[in-house]
Order: C-alpha cells, then sequence, then structure tokens
C-alpha cells in the first residue's frame, strides 16, 4: 500500500527538540491538526513542567501529545552517524570539534552507548557539565540538527507521522547515511519538495486566513473551545485537503519558489475562496445575511506552521497577507440550527467558525 504523503498524515511529530519552543504556534497547531507527537526519551515523563501552560492545558483537556519513544530507531540511526565518524573523522573534526557554545544538546536515550563514546573520543561532543547535566552530550549545531533529523526522520517513516516544525533554522532533511554525509561533509544538498509539503503550505495559509491575528494572546481555553466545538466543521475541512493530492502533486514539482508560492496562494484563492462564496450563498438562500469582516494577519510571524514546509524542505514563507471570512447574523435559535447545519457539511465551515472565537 502506498503511504501517505507526509503532509496529509493525520499526526505531525514535532521536531528538533523534545518540547515546542513557541506557545503561539502550538496554538496554531491546536487548530489545525487533530494530535501532536512529541519525541519522550527515556527520562521525561508526561507533563514535564517544560511544555509550559499552553502545553499542559491543550495535553489535560483534549490528550492533545502522542508521546512517542525514539528507542527502537536509535540503534539504526546511531550506526549510520557512527559509520560516518568512522570513515571521515578527521574532516568532521575541522569542521564540527569544539570549543561548544552550549546550546545544542542530544540526550543520551537518542543515541547508541558506542555512537557517545565515538563522539567525544573524536572530539565531536562535549561534556555540557552543570549546564544540561549528565545524560547529554553538547554538540555542534549542525551535527545536532543532522542525527535528529535522521532520527525523527525514522519515527515518522515507521509510525505514518509527518515532520512539523516551529524552528525556521530546523532545515536538515536527512533521512539515511547518504543525506549524512552531503549535509555534513558536502555542505548541504538542494531540497526536494514534496507533495506533503506542499499540502502543509496550503493548510497553514488557509489557516492563516482566518486565525486572529494577535494568535499569542488568545487564551488556551478559547483554542480548546474552538476544536471541540467545531469538531465536525474541522474534519471537513481535513477531508478538503485530500481532495487536492492532484494539484498538490503538481506544484510540489515546480522549481522556481516564487512561482510554487505564487500557485499555492492561488489555489487557496481558487478553492478557499470559492468555498466561502457557496456557502454563503446557500445561507441566503435559507434567509441567513452574511456581512464582511476583514482579518489581519500582520503579526503573526513567523508564520505559524509553515515552518512545517519552509524549515524542512525550503520552501519560501506562503502568507496570504489579509483574508476575507464570513460573519453571520442569525435572529432565531431555528436560523443558528440551520446556519450550523450548513456549515458542517463546507470545508469553509471550520475556517470560518475559528473567526468569532
Amino acid at each position: 500500500m502506498e503511504a501517505t504523503p507526509a503532509g496529509l498524515r493525520p499526526i505531525p511529530l514535532y521536531f528538533p527538540y523534545i518540547f515546542v519552543r513557541r506557545a503561539d504556534w502550538l496554538r496554531a497547531c491546536a487548530l489545525y491538526w487533530p494530535r501532536l507527537a512529541i519525541l519522550r526519551p527515556e527520562g521525561f515523563l508526561p507533563g514535564d513542567y517544560r511544555e509550559g501552560p499552553v502545553g499542559r492545558a491543550l495535553r489535560d483537556e483534549l490528550g492533545f501529545f502522542v508521546d512517542v519513544d525514539p528507542a527502537p530507531h536509535v540503534p539504526g540511526a546511531s550506526a549510520e552517524l557512527l559509520s560516518l565518524i568512522n570513515g571521515h573523522e578527521d574532516a568532521l573534526r575541522a569542521r564540527y570539534g569544539g570549543p561548544f557554545d552550549g546550546n545544542s544538546f542530544v540526550m543520551d536515550s537518542q543515541m547508541s552507548g558506542d555512537l557517545r563514546t565515538a563522539l567525544l573520543e573524536s572530539g565531536l561532543a562535549g561534556d555540557p557539565g552543570d549546564v544540561a547535566g549528565p545524560s547529554w552530550l553538547d554538540l555542534h549545531p549542525r551535527v545536532t540538527s543532522a542525527y535528529t533529523s535522521l532520527l525523527m526522520h525514522r519515527v515518522a517513516d515507521a509510525n505514518e507521522l509527518s515532520l512539523v516544525t516551529d524552528q525556521v533554522a530546523a532545515h536538515a532533511a536527512v533521512t539515511n547515511a547518504a543525506d549524512l554525509v552531503l549535509d555534513l561533509l558536502d555542505d548541504g544538498h538542494p531540497a526536494v519538495r514534496t507533495t506533503g509539503d506542499v499540502a502543509s503550505a496550503y493548510s497553514v495559509t488557509a489557516i492563516e486566513t482566518v486565525v486572529p491575528a494577535d494568535l499569542a494572546q488568545v487564551p488556551v481555553d478559547k483554542i480548546i473551545k474552538a476544536r471541540r466545538e467545531l469538531a465536525v466543521q474541522f474534519d471537513a475541512f481535513r477531508a478538503h485537503l485530500g481532495t487536492l493530492s492532484r494539484e498538490f502533486t503538481e506544484i510540489a514539482a515546480i522549481d522556481n519558489g516564487e512561482v510554487m508560492r505564487a500557485r499555492v496562494e492561488m489555489l487557496v484563492h481558487d478553492q478557499l475562496d470559492q468555498a466561502v462564496k457557496d456557502l454563503r450563498r446557500e445561507l441566503r438562500t435559507l434567509g441567513l445575511q452574511p456581512a464582511q469582516a476583514l482579518l489581519s494577519l500582520k503579526t503573526l510571524t513567523p508564520p505559524a506552521l509553515v515552518a512545517a514546509a519552509s524549515g524542512i524542505a525550503g520552501l519560501p514563507s506562503v502568507i496570504a497577507g489579509a483574508g476575507t471570512a464570513a460573519a453571520y447574523f442569525v435572529g432565531t435559535a431555528h436560523a443558528a440550527r440551520r446556519e450550523a447545519r450548513v456549515r458542517k457539511r463546507s470545508p469553509a465551515g471550520y475556517l470560518l467558525g475559528s473567526t468569532g472565537r
């Protein structure tokens, strides 16, 4: 059976860190994905204080996080980096040897004992001491990024997960030993866009068209309320993405980043603007009069979820700039129920419903 394109997989895996660093990104993430997988190596427990208040609320109220132990995939990932060290130790040390800046760590439980020993003995890792504790190694950021990407891709592919990040610099698409050589010894390699990357970019643009501009200030309880009350619309919106796989594949083949960005924006305009118009027309036939509401997106930077595409695959940021959504005035409970039934059938229903939260 053919694997699901990464951007269309229902659950993404956050990387490169164990904890999400940006609460505003996490809020936006909760508006789009039904669940978020996070790495939980040995030594970390669900609900760790480093999840922060937004993360804890999403875990407790929505069961939002899926904790994934990377242990089954550590031996394979470790063996590939260990092989590279054994064959190119001098070249790697010249580029990535110490001293280290104390800002890029990998947990012992994310690597084999043999790899840990090789990193220390080759001068490619340092003991962080009191900075991070004895269960971590201090590495050059490029080595951390490459190895973490390799491990995360193994975990994601084995579990039908996509990869998402809120860190624009976390761009390494390292999936195997050949990629390790390219990334660490040949100054990287051109990013290859996939159907899943374009699906993620389209989804981001759609969400950013309607979510509040001051998302960082939106109380997490309102995010949770939106997810609960708009569950059916949420599912309809995600189903809508599955109808566009052919378009996503075509766009992924485009070589020029600016052309690709324009095509994604056009697709959002054609698909969602038409969905909004169709929904507005149907509501009018029921005697419901829509009013226009212009939403500004100027403060939602860096783009809340576009790192799923630009961060991993080198895609340019896909920003709609400003989007038009509809707010509806209904005078009776009966009209409200009719409106709800109509909106649940439309992929635009979730986007429109999110605007009033």
